[in-house]
């Protein structure tokens, strides 16, 4: 039996930049996985982002290329897929801020949820837990976490503040990378 691997679905995939910070800390490491990267070399590989809300320049230590999934189905409200998450080929990292497959709509008719592409750090534990659950309580497992990064900031949501967190974890195939996003109205980009 051939495994499809996200890897495999090179047409989903945008390329976007996202700069690399000095701040940040491991607050979940899953040594379960065995995925031979060390707690150091995890974090100097996710620990990036596209939004440097309270980053100053000081703090910017890397660049690298990340590829955003373009995808369709309910629930996304206009984007075109992952418009806060990225792929490396090897993690897929949600919460680094936004890429341009978040739509073009005013930030304000959703709230921030979604728009601003961050992912609370308590979201992100909540997601690392559900998935070792329910990869024990499913017969074909589920998407696991690797790690969860606290980005050591907090940002607003229309009613609160909340600390702001990467999620690290495993990529897989969806039946939404094979369903368009017909909603979607890209940005258009100032020069």
């Amino acid at each position: 039996m051939c495994r499809l691997t996200l890897s495999d679905l090179p047409e989903v995939f945008v390329p976007f930049p996202a700069l690399r910070s000095n701040k940040g800390k491991l607050v979940f490491y899953n040594k379960n996985l065995n995925f031979n990267l060390s707690e150091a070399e995890l974090l100097s590989r996710y620990n990036y982002t596209t939004s440097l809300t309270n980053f100053d320049t000081d703090s910017i230590i890397g660049k690298k290329i990340f590829f955003a999934e373009r995808y369709g189905g309910d629930g996304i409200l206009n984007n075109g897929g992952g418009g806060r998450c990225g792929f490396d080929g090897i993690f897929h990292l949600k919460g680094l801020g936004t890429n341009q497959l978040v739509g073009a709509r005013p930030r304000d008719a959703y709230g921030n949820s979604h728009g601003n592409g961050f992912l609370s750090l308590d979201v992100a534990i909540y997601e690392s837990i559900w998935g070792e659950i329910i990869n024990v309580a499913l017969p074909y497992g589920a998407t696991r976490a690797a790690a969860v990064i606290d980005l050591d900031e907090d940002f607003e949501e229309p009613d609160q503040t909340l600390p702001r967190g990467l999620l690290v974890r495993m990529p897989a195939v969806r039946p939404a990378h094979f369903i368009r996003a017909v909603y979607f109205k890209e940005k258009s980009l100032a020069t």
